[in-house]
C-alpha cells in the first residue's frame, strides 16, 4: 500500500496529449524537438519529434507545417529567453557584473547549447527570428554601452566581442571539458578596461 507521501503514477506522468491546450501542446513539441535535435542534429526526422512529444505526426504538422517552421520557433523561443535575460541584466546597477553574469548564464554548465545556436543561425532570415535577434542585439549593445560608460569595459568593446566569446566557447569546449571556461575568462578579461 502506498503511503500518503508517495506520488501515484498519474501524478508523475505527463498529461496525455489530448488533455493539453494548444499552448501546452506547442511547448511540449518545442521541448521534444530541442531534445531530439540535441541528440540527433537538426536533420532528425519530424516523426521522431512527434514520438518524443507523445503526439501524432499530424498533430506536429498542425502546429508546425514544416521543419523550417519548427526550427524557427525553437530559435525564436531561445531569443525571447535571451531578451528576458538582458532586460534583467539592464536593471542591475553594475553593468560589467551583469554582462559577465549574462555570458556565463547563456553558456550554462557545459557551453553545449548548440541546437539553439544552430536554430538561430538556420532560421535567422525569417522575419520573427530576425526581429527577435535584432531586439537581443539592441539590448546587448545597451548593456555593453553602459559598462563602457561606467568605465569597466575597454573603449573599443562591442556587442560583437561578446557574441564572438559565446560562439568561441561553444567551439572550444570540444578540446577539453574545461578549456572553454578558460577561454571565456581570458576573453572577458580582455574586454575589461585597464587602469
Amino acid at each position: 500500500m502506498r503511503s500518503g507521501t508517495d506520488p501515484s503514477p498519474e501524478a508523475t506522468s505527463p498529461p496525455a496529449w489530448a488533455e493539453l491546450d494548444a499552448a501546452a501542446k506547442r511547448e511540449r513539441l518545442l521541448t521534444a524537438a530541442a531534445g531530439v535535435f540535441t541528440d540527433h542534429g537538426l536533420d532528425a526526422p519530424m516523426p521522431a519529434v512527434a514520438r518524443a512529444a507523445g503526439a501524432g505526426v499530424g498533430s506536429l504538422y498542425r502546429q508546425f507545417p514544416s521543419k523550417e517552421e519548427l526550427v524557427a520557433a525553437l530559435a525564436e523561443r531561445r531569443l525571447v529567453a535571451l531578451e528576458a535575460e538582458l532586460r534583467s541584466a539592464l536593471r542591475q546597477p553594475a553593468a560589467w557584473a551583469a554582462l559577465e553574469a549574462f555570458v556565463w548564464r547563456v553558456l550554462g554548465e557545459d557551453a553545449s547549447d548548440d541546437v539553439a545556436a544552430q536554430a538561430v543561425a538556420t532560421a535567422g532570415t525569417l522575419s520573427p527570428v530576425r526581429q527577435a535577434r535584432e531586439r537581443v542585439w539592441a539590448l546587448l549593445d545597451r548593456l555593453v554601452d553602459r559598462a563602457r560608460e561606467q568605465g569597466d569595459v575597454r573603449a573599443d568593446a562591442s556587442r560583437r566581442d561578446v557574441t564572438m566569446t559565446i560562439a568561441a566557447a561553444r567551439a572550444v569546449r570540444r578540446l577539453g571539458p574545461d578549456d572553454w571556461r578558460r577561454m571565456v575568462q581570458l576573453a572577458l578579461d580582455g574586454l575589461r578596461a585597464r587602469g
